[in-house]
């Protein structure tokens, strides 16, 4: 009788390659992972430089808003979601993400008009054509894209594709497009959320990080767009859960004038569709969220074992990196003190 031979995991399949994986896979019902995630090996150096960077160059208004920034811990989320980034970039993607964060803190603040009046300097800071920079903000912002950029090469636009990603974001941020979000069912939510959120920015930047130049042909396959979806779903559900709780009270302080004062989160959405209340509507979505773990190795493994040579190579380490990304985002939103106050 012959032997059976066990239906391949996305594991096996790059352990074929020589990849390293990670086992991220929660329990059904509960945000959490089997494995713990691995911070990048130079983690216990990076947060307290990457926050003296920020204490000393941004023009934080007050010892409030100082406390508040080095409480959020916002570099570790780099740290936790990026852990393949080269050793020689993972700093400035630390930075960029710290930008991005406290820039949609700010944004919260302002109203609409204020928002859509700074976009164009921005646009101007993070391309290098703001010829006067008069601020402390604006030398930050300016240094930090144009580092990013003067490390592309001929055959590699990542950082450029980044800096296009980061302004898309900040243009649909100003846009008010959050009062006509439709919040009718999850899927259309998901749908508006990873634009809403950045999260795009992020695979974005891991892939600078990290220079792993994914060529558009392999990017604009199906197979790869489903697994890229399933990956920023997950991430986005896992943050609207364990940022409930701020979104609601800075909601309450801001009022819905200002770009912060709309509540977008799953949660909400999920409690009007299904007619739930709070503590309902956030068990469903742990649910669904292991759903998704569940279905994202599926589709992975089938995604890889269309590949062969150095192109499975490549498509296996980027499925990879969307795992380390999944559970990295799980780690920092369950322990970073931007959501846990």
């Amino acid at each position: 009788m012959a032997a059976t031979t066990a239906a391949p995991t996305l594991a096996t399949l790059l352990d074929e390659v020589s990849i390293h994986t990670l086992d991220i896979f929660p329990r059904q019902g509960q945000v959490t992972m089997k494995t713990p995630p691995h911070p990048h090996p130079l983690t216990a150096t990076l947060l307290p430089a990457v926050e003296e960077y920020f204490l000393e160059k941004w023009p934080f208004p007050s010892d409030s808003a100082r406390a508040t920034f080095k409480k959020a811990d916002l570099a570790l989320f780099t740290c936790l979601s990026m852990p393949s980034a080269d050793d020689d970039r993972i700093e400035l993607a630390c930075r960029a993400n710290n930008v991005l964060f406290i820039m949609d803190d700010i944004m919260d603040n302002w109203s609409f008009e204020k928002a859509r009046s700074f976009y164009s300097i921005f646009e101007g800071l993070v391309w290098g054509t703001h010829e006067e920079l008069s601020s402390p903000l604006e030398i930050v912002v300016s240094d930090l894209f144009a580092s990013i950029r003067a490390l592309d090469t001929p055959t590699s636009g990542l950082g450029h594709e980044f800096t296009e990603g980061v302004c898309a974001w900040f243009r649909a941020a100003v846009s008010n497009t959050r009062t006509s979000c439709d919040t009718t069912s999850l899927d259309q939510y998901l749908k508006y959320r990873i634009i809403d959120a950045g999260c795009w920015l992020t695979i974005s930047l891991m892939l600078w990080s990290m220079r792993l130049p994914v060529p558009d042909a392999i990017r604009e396959l199906p197979s790869i767009h489903e697994l890229e979806i399933k990956a920023l779903y997950q991430s986005s559900l896992v943050n609207d859960v364990y940022s409930y709780r701020r979104e609601l009270s800075e909601a309450k302080r801001l009022g819905a004038d200002k770009v912060g004062g709309i509540i977008v989160n799953a949660v909400t959405v999920v409690k009007n569709e299904k007619n739930m209340d709070d503590l309902e509507a956030i068990a469903w979505l742990e649910e669904h969220i292991g759903e998704l773990e569940l279905e994202f190795e599926e589709v992975a493994v089938n995604v890889v074992e269309q590949f062969e040579g150095e192109e499975r190579k490549l498509v296996g380490k980027y499925a990879v990196a969307l795992r380390e990304m999944m559970v990295g985002n799980w780690e920092w939103s369950r322990v970073c003190g931007r959501y846990n106050f």
